[in-house]
């Protein structure tokens, strides 16, 4: 059986407990409050760097 390891971004490693699901929505909906808040702050390249994650992480998900 392949075992898919999965990014642990509180401890910035590969762990390979997590399964690849866990969280991902809850990252999703803290990356576009991130966004959100940049976005009123006027930090635009900021934001386009946490849009660009929230992008990525949305085609990661969808080609599962």
């Amino acid at each position: 059986m392949l075992m898919t390891r999965c990014w642990d971004l509180a401890l910035n490693t590969l762990s390979p407990a997590l399964p690849c699901d866990s969280g991902a929505h809850t990252i999703l909906a803290a990356l576009e409050a991130q966004l959100a808040a940049l976005d009123r702050m006027g930090a635009h390249i900021a934001a386009a760097h946490v849009d660009a994650a929230i992008q990525q992480l949305r085609r990661d998900l969808s080609k599962r």
